[in-house]
């Protein structure tokens, strides 16, 4: 258990660094993208009915953040857990959208 924690707390100081290296310079956010893509496509294409409109979603959630990232704070849990939350945000606003566009 000691080792799963201290991976763990490895993990938050890679991204704490990684995060603060995307601060200074926007290309150096590939490298969380690349870290969390799959599970946030994962997420968002078990609440969408098909690929297309899993891409798009999955595409503005990284846009999203990427132009949050300096508002984004620290609260002791991985990175994507943020995502995960802009994810939600962002299906919510299109099922909304939705809704009133059948109305």
């Amino acid at each position: 258990m000691k080792a799963l924690e201290n991976h763990n707390l490895k993990n938050l100081d890679d991204e704490r660094m990684q995060v603060a290296a995307a601060r200074e310079d926007p290309a150096r956010f590939a490298e969380l993208y690349e870290d969390n893509f799959e599970r946030v496509y994962a997420y968002v294409a078990r609440r969408v009915g098909n690929r297309e409109e899993a891409q798009d979603v999955t595409a503005d959630v990284f846009h999203q953040a990427l132009s949050g990232l300096p508002r984004f704070e620290w609260r002791g849990l991985p990175f994507v857990a943020w995502l995960l939350g802009i994810a939600s945000n962002v299906l919510s606003d299109r099922w909304r959208r939705s809704a009133r566009g059948r109305s």
